[in-house]
């Protein structure tokens, strides 16, 4: 296996007319690292990924493979690998004539063609497959021989464009897993796009976040969930709560204050006195009597199984309970067990439900119960799931039942769970104070 190389981009420029696609971006990608491309539709990440790969012209900057500038290198002399959304597998050729077309472009003996072939084969596990062609494989057959295709030629830079996002969201697990192990196997310098965050969280060693061509932050996974840059970052990584307050700082304590009533010390990076935006994350709250007055709305955490009036498994009850009690929460009610019998029962026997904890299997909620919840009228519902994909698609349900907003404000009483260091705070309209 030859070295894998630095990529180095400097002030890297892509125009469409008067449109800045790629603008002003400047990333250092190490050897062997598996780095990703992450942001919504349209911000510039596989226009970025296509001028690496020397199939968009670079219009300003440079892009450097180690130290040499490869702007004007063509394209099938960059030593890239690359697996493209839609496969892109010959369908007049088998699965070894498919793997084995770039090594004969690279002229390499007849002697190693066939050995190399079937080690690439047998790493993504389809060596049985050897003889079939395209149309007589599964999707995630064909996405294996374009890994095949794209690792056997030992490339310098493997670039992956979306390469998942045609695999129904069990294969796109498993082959995300296969990807992974494969590159920290070979130690191929990886760059991946995906809008998928959940996806860029479990592979990547470093997420570069990008919006409307520009780079918005650059981190490990943990650093960019913990210690977003901006507010869009925040929101756009999984789910914050975003919360109104005014800073007061001298020197590297502040002083947040929220609706002039609560306030809390916690470090702050540099001066700040103004307003600002409190993030934090859902699995940081809980419930109190202590606690910030605000609303529920429909939102996702991780540990939030506390509520008055709720639906949650039973195996939570006891935690809700005793959750209330040491944070002395008074007059709580815990009812537990399936929204679309619960629910209607508590309706017909005059039960008040204010608020709705909801803590759905991995796959989501089915319609019915989403129904349910609805008829029973709760004016908030509270969603508990780190599935980000299950989020989307229950939130549009539960928008069609008539809850508009899917952010957590506020919430009825809450305080911090795990420590002020991991609150994030931001100036408005700018970057994080801490």
């Amino acid at each position: 296996m030859k070295k894998s190389q630095a990529v180095n981009i400097r002030n890297a420029v892509k125009r469409y007319g008067d449109f800045l696609a790629v603008n002003n971006i400047s990333l250092e990608i190490k050897p062997g690292e598996f780095f990703t491309l992450l942001g919504p539709s349209g911000c510039g990440k596989t226009t970025l990924l296509r001028m690496i790969a020397g199939f968009n012209t670079v219009d300003g900057g440079e892009i450097c493979f180690d130290d040499k500038v490869i702007n004007n290198v063509a394209a099938h002399k960059r030593d890239i690998g690359m697996v493209f959304q839609n496969y892109a597998i010959f369908p007049h050729l088998n699965v070894t004539e498919n793997v084995a077309y770039g090594l004969k472009a690279r002229k390499v003996p007849n002697a190693e063609i066939g050995p190399r072939v079937m080690e690439a084969l047998k790493m993504v596990q389809i060596d049985h497959l050897a003889t079939r062609k395209p149309n007589e494989l599964s999707g995630g057959q064909q996405q294996r021989v374009a890994l095949a295709r794209a690792f056997v030629i030992e490339p310098s830079v493997l670039l992956m464009d979306e390469p998942l996002s045609n695999l129904d969201a069990k294969l796109r697990v498993q082959m995300r897993t296969t990807i992974k192990k494969l590159q920290q196997r070979l130690g191929i310098t990886t760059i991946y796009v995906t809008h998928d965050q959940e996806e860029a969280l479990a592979i990547s060693d470093r997420i570069a976040v990008m919006k409307e061509g520009h780079i918005m932050q650059v981190g490990a996974p943990e650093e960019i969930y913990r210690k977003p840059a901006s507010p869009f970052v925040a929101n756009f990584i999984g789910v914050s709560n975003f919360i109104d307050c005014k800073v007061n700082s001298q020197g590297k304590t502040a002083t947040v204050e929220i609706e002039g009533r609560y306030s809390f010390k916690m470090p702050v990076r540099e001066d700040y006195n103004g307003d600002a935006i409190l993030s934090a994350r859902p699995e940081q709250l809980f419930l109190s009597d202590h606690g910030i007055a605000g609303t529920i709305t429909l939102a996702a955490a991780s540990h939030c199984a506390h509520a008055i009036g709720i639906e949650i498994v039973p195996d939570a009850v006891e935690n809700a309970r005793q959750n209330a009690e040491r944070n002395q929460i008074r007059n709580a009610s815990f009812h537990s067990g399936p929204a679309e019998e619960l629910l209607p029962r508590m309706v017909k026997e005059g039960l008040r439900c204010d608020a709705v904890l909801v803590d759905p299997p991995r796959k989501g909620l089915e319609p019915p119960v989403i129904r349910a919840i609805s008829e029973a009228g709760p004016s908030r519902v509270v969603y508990v799931s780190c599935n980000v994909a299950t989020q989307a698609r229950d939130a549009a349900l539960f928008r069609e039942a008539g809850y508009q907003a899917v952010r957590v404000q506020p919430v009825d009483m809450f305080c911090w769970t795990s420590g002020i260091e991991n609150v994030c705070l931001f100036e408005r309209k700018k970057g994080s104070l801490c």
